[in-house]
């Protein structure tokens, strides 16, 4: 009797821990092209104007981890940590925000949304680079002194 009990309230939890993410999580990873007609400055790289896909590499994590491939999704460009980036409204189409710039500068990404998605992602720029973006852009730039330790714990997943 208190084994059929033991394996009935072990086949509750069981489906409990099955049915209980598949319903509350929506699916992170999903791969979204965007194409730029100028360059682009993210995390660790200056990308030249062309059509890069992006696509987060933990989608379990609060602070995602994104890479940026090419088009083919054969060569990364560069991999970043992300924070959550809070909308007004739910875009319609993929969406890309860019910061405040001069003309002379590459634009810089300030966070980018999946369609009818109100939290985006806004990088998380290497400390000195950051700075330097800062000045040309007259605005904070996200930092963190944690980046490096994070993204090689984060790429060991």
């Amino acid at each position: 009797m208190l084994s059929t009990i033991v394996r009935s309230v072990c086949a509750v939890t069981l489906l409990a821990l099955i049915a209980a993410p598949a319903a509350a999580q929506t699916p992170i990873d999903k791969p979204i092209l965007f194409t730029f007609s100028a360059p682009v400055v993210l995390p660790g790289v200056t990308l030249p104007a062309g059509t890069y896909l992006f696509h987060v590499g933990n989608p379990t994590n609060n602070a995602k981890v994104v890479h940026v491939r090419s088009k083919d999704g054969r060569q990364v460009y560069t991999t970043f940590l992300t924070i959550p980036y809070e909308a007004n409204d739910r875009p319609d189409e993929p969406e890309i925000r860019f910061m405040e710039r001069r003309g002379d500068i590459p634009h810089v990404v300030k966070a980018w949304w999946y369609p009818g998605e109100r939290t985006g992602f806004q990088p998380v720029y290497p400390r000195r680079q950051a700075e330097l973006l800062a000045k040309a852009v007259n605005e904070p730039v996200l930092t963190s002194s944690a980046t490096a330790a994070a993204l090689i714990e984060a790429n060991r997943q």
